[in-house]
């Protein structure tokens, strides 16, 4: 279940049985639909997780001022702890030519190994924004045609991990 807790910053709760015990929550990159694959400060969040507790991820973005710093919140909690990781990232975006959207998909989640979308941030040059639909697969060749329309796309996405 996802709630809002503002524009800007959501949070999922989830509960997994005895199979699953990491979660990892991941913030990819992309620039005209390819995956940047030097992400040294783009990467993911692991959490060991107890099938016991519910637990929570929670993502927030915003910008400083228009379109000159992007900053990441990504987080995760349940009853074996709790991790954050915070991403920041000068941008050249000029605010007059750039557009930019930032959604998340609402719903359960999807308890599973594969990657799960959670939201998204978009800049582009042009003028319209397609939104991702909310089953949005990053292992699905429309879906990446989808993201090479625009300048620069983060992916938040969550997967969890059996025993």
């Amino acid at each position: 279940m996802a709630n809002m807790l503002s524009d800007s910053s959501h949070a999922y709760e989830f509960s997994v049985d005895d199979r699953f015990n990491k979660v990892y929550v991941h913030l990819d990159r992309y620039e005209f639909g390819n995956l940047i694959e030097d992400q040294s400060d783009v990467s993911e969040l692991e959490l060991v997780i107890d099938h016991e507790e519910p637990g929570e991820i929670w993502l927030h973005m915003s910008t400083k001022p228009p379109n000159e710093e992007l900053m990441f919140i990504l987080g995760t909690q349940n009853g074996k702890g709790a991790a954050t990781w915070v991403y920041l990232e000068e941008t050249n975006f000029d605010s007059e030519t750039t557009s930019s959207s930032f959604k998340t998909h609402y719903g359960p989640l999807t308890i599973s190994e594969q990657k799960q979308v959670l939201g998204y941030y978009i800049f582009t040059s042009g003028t319209h924004i397609e939104h991702l639909h909310a089953d949005f697969d990053v292992t699905d060749p429309d879906d990446l045609e989808l993201l090479s329309k625009y300048d620069f796309v983060y992916l938040i996405s969550a997967r969890f991990e059996e025993y």
